[in-house]
């Protein structure tokens, strides 16, 4: 019973506040899906301290402004809507609680009293009160919130960048980007086609100056930069090569590099570091088909099963037929058939 009246008193607790708790969810989505977003990263320090300090202080105003409008449901208003809810009971809950006023009470009177009293509230039902979130949210905004919050926490993850970007929020340090006049950047990688490999942003930091980032591509995957700088002195380091960024408009600055094999990568203002990276090339495995029974041949038809594997998926296998050599009026040499394949867990076909 008790358990029970304790669950009723937290969905009326909820119902009450509804208004509030609704406001509280959106602020901290919000607060989530930009933070997921490195949106602080890319504050210069003044405007971080202030933007997260008005996020910090926000809710404490807002409970300030509204402390008489929070309400709160105790024992005795959950137990007085229960008997409302069971007005058909000859003795309310609140009788469980009685104590007797006259002391020369009979005490075996009043224990079956309180007997009774608690016999009849075994005959209670818990009716629960029901949430209606639409009261306050009819235009149903809360879903769109929780799509983009979901959208937010896959693409930091994606990126390795879930715990940075929210400690982020905290990290007043002075923007590595901001002391080499760093206005934007856009660092990332995009894998070959064929290998279906979703593309991986590269993001400067404040602490890039000074860790190494260790990626590793398949092979051929191509490096693209995009900065706005007021530097003319952006460069770029490969190995003992020293190459400086094509300037498209003013302070805007673009790179396009293929990478075929294991390099260290250096983003240079001068001689000053910004952003080091190591990439580490996966080669690309030829394909291989075997045979896993010989060639059949019933009829005007012919039979075999192969067993063909590749490290980025088998899309399409085909089979070529030479023509007799003897036949001379044949235009093609061959004869070519797209054959059908099944799909195993390995990537393997």
């Amino acid at each position: 019973m008790f358990i029970n009246i304790k669950i009723v008193q937290v969905i009326l607790l909820i119902n009450e506040n509804l208004r509030h708790i609704f406001y509280f969810f959106i602020y901290t989505a919000f607060f989530s899906i930009i933070s997921l977003l490195g949106f602080w990263k890319i504050l210069p320090l003044v405007c971080h301290i202030i933007l997260a300090a008005l996020f910090f202080l926000l809710p404490f105003y807002y409970i300030y402004l509204h402390k008489n409008k929070f309400k709160y449901i105790n024992n005795r208003n959950v137990i007085i809507w229960l008997e409302e809810k069971n007005f058909s009971n000859i003795n309310p809950l609140t009788s469980l609680f009685d104590k007797p006023i006259n002391e020369n009470l009979d005490g075996i009177k009043w224990k079956l009293h309180l007997k009774k009293s608690y016999n009849y509230s075994k005959k209670i039902k818990y009716f629960f009160p029901k949430i209606n979130i639409n009261l306050e949210d009819p235009l149903k905004t809360r879903f769109l919130f929780l799509f983009f919050l979901v959208i937010a926490f896959f693409w930091s993850a994606k990126n390795d960048k879930i715990f940075i970007n929210i400690y982020s929020v905290l990290n007043f340090k002075t923007k590595n980007v901001i002391e080499n006049n760093i206005t934007s950047s856009k660092i990332w990688l995009v894998p070959p086609r064929y290998t279906e490999i979703m593309q991986k942003e590269i993001f400067i930091d404040s602490e890039s100056s000074s860790k190494e980032d260790n990626i590793k591509i398949p092979i051929n995957s191509e490096l693209k930069v995009k900065i706005q700088s007021k530097s003319q002195k952006l460069n770029f380091v490969t190995g003992k090569n020293k190459n400086y960024f094509e300037e498209t408009e003013k302070n805007n600055f673009e790179l396009y590099y293929k990478i075929i094999d294991n390099q260290n990568f250096i983003i240079k203002n001068d001689d000053k570091v910004i952003k080091r990276i190591y990439f580490e090339v996966i080669p690309d495995k030829f394909p291989s088909i075997d045979f896993d029974s010989e060639p059949e041949i019933v009829g005007n038809s012919i039979k075999f099963i192969t067993n063909a594997s590749d490290d980025y998926r088998v899309r399409k296998v085909l089979a070529s037929i030479l023509r007799p050599t003897e036949f001379k009026h044949f235009n093609d040499k061959t004869i070519n058939f797209d054959l059908e394949f099944e799909t195993t867990k390995t990537l393997e076909k």
